[in-house]
């Protein structure tokens, strides 16, 4: 299975090329702007590097969201070209599902029972999600303050349930825990808070071509973003 994955979604700029499960070429840089211009020579420096033509890939991958507003559109107009113009097939991940697969429960110092998904959103509000050691959402991937969100976590856990924050806006929403959580929360492990990268999608993407067999053979349109709020976007000044 040979995957090319691009993320332009948050912090970093990144490109993963994977071959059966094997990362053969990675490419990535910490940006806040300027994606548009630093996407494409990744692209072709991974390609150059794993020395694999474009037409020979199976899969592009993406991500869909939460992320950037911009950035996600970056991305997104990135693979959609090289898949339409190879005719190969484009999956959308959800960097919820991206940043939840590369944590390990087994890698963790502490055992816990749920996991919240952080993503800095460079405001206040960070975008959230919150599951269960099964997978199920207790609380659906959402844009949301640090006080609202902990009156929300108070109503699905008790006294004993130990809580695991991961992703690069962990620490702006531990910075906030009140009082009387501080026994549930897990401290922060710097292995933990790193934005969303290439390598996260294409992971998460070969588990589910592994589940579901072969997606398609060919560009499959239709892919859409979830950007979770608005566009930051105002009356010009006169």
């Amino acid at each position: 299975m040979l995957i090319i994955a691009i993320d332009t979604s948050g912090a970093l700029c990144s490109v993963t090329i994977i071959a059966n499960g094997l990362i053969l070429s990675e490419k990535k840089t910490g940006m806040n702007r300027g994606h548009a211009n630093k996407i494409m020579p990744m692209v072709q420096s991974a390609l150059t590097e794993a020395d694999i033509p474009l037409c020979d890939f199976e899969y592009v991958v993406t991500s869909t969201g939460p992320g950037s507003f911009t950035g996600l559109r970056i991305g997104m107009a990135a693979a959609k070209g090289l898949a339409i113009s190879n005719d190969i097939p484009l999956i959308g991940i959800s960097c919820f599902d991206a940043v939840a697969e590369r944590t390990n429960p087994k890698a963790s110092f502490l055992s816990y029972g749920i996991l919240v998904i952080a993503l800095n959103s460079k405001r206040e509000q960070l975008y959230v999600e919150c599951r269960a050691m099964d997978h199920t959402k207790l609380i659906p991937g959402t844009v949301i303050g640090s006080d609202i969100f902990y009156n929300k976590i108070k109503t699905i856990i008790d006294k004993d349930t130990k809580i695991r924050l991961v992703g690069d806006g962990a620490n702006q929403l531990f910075d906030q825990l009140p009082d009387d959580l501080q026994n549930n929360f897990l401290p922060v492990e710097e292995k933990d808070i790193g934005p969303v990268a290439a390598s996260d999608l294409a992971y998460y993407a070969v588990k589910i071509i592994d589940i579901a067999g072969t997606v398609s053979q060919k560009y499959t349109p239709g892919l859409a973003l979830n950007y979770f709020r608005s566009p930051d976007i105002g009356l010009a000044k006169k």
